[in-house]
């Protein structure tokens, strides 16, 4: 849904949010990819002419830190509590942009291919994270300058995943079998826009 500026605090109190749609009911994706993981996720996504905006809420009712072992940006995120996304933009299944944050707030960004994920790609993404007593959430922001899509394009392909070291889980919205990394551009769901997406550039 369209809708005005989000201010990035981590706290998800603007009005967008209580109006988006949310993305729940994520799947196990290890150690076994079926069922439910220990503890949900949710996903709500907006935009303005400018950027999109991603509402992020890991519920966590596990006594103890989340791990954050690193401030840095792409950081390894194995190592690492933490969401990641995939925007297939072509809607090709082999190209994808990739955004995340650990829980300390840390950037991860990058391109997947057939190949891997080419971490030297930096967008101009950015985010704040809010750590609650029993839940992380989180509010970011990636310019539409940043990535390239079809100049008349509504619909994408896209995943969202969590990593939760507490429980060793890995989660995503859209099913993915564990033989793969859990958001891979060949495992995703539809994500439609209300309206024709401003015109694309590139990382400005």
């Amino acid at each position: 849904m369209k809708q005005g500026e989000i201010k990035l605090d981590g706290v998800l109190d603007e009005p967008a949010w209580a109006e988006a749609e949310k993305a729940a009911g994520f799947w196990l994706v290890t150690p076994v990819d079926s069922g439910y993981p220990t503890q949900q996720s949710e996903v709500m996504m907006t935009y303005d002419d400018k950027a999109l905006y991603i509402a992020v809420m890991f519920y966590d009712t596990i006594p103890g830190k989340r791990v954050a072992e690193s401030f840095r940006r792409d950081f390894n995120f194995n190592n690492n509590d933490n969401f990641l996304l995939v925007f297939d933009t072509f809607r090709d299944q082999t190209m994808a942009y990739t955004f995340g944050f650990s829980a300390s707030g840390a950037l991860w960004d990058g391109i997947v291919t057939g190949q891997g994920t080419n971490l030297n790609w930096d967008s101009k993404m950015e985010v704040e994270v809010k750590d609650d007593m029993d839940r992380l959430t989180a509010e970011m922001k990636v310019p539409f300058k940043s990535i390239r899509y079809p100049a008349e394009s509504r619909v994408w392909y896209a995943n969202f995943g969590r990593l939760d070291l507490k429980t060793n889980e890995k989660s995503a919205w859209a099913p993915v079998p564990r033989q793969f990394p859990h958001v891979s551009p060949a495992y995703t769901g539809v994500l439609i826009f209300d309206e024709k997406l401003p015109k694309p550039g590139i990382n400005l």
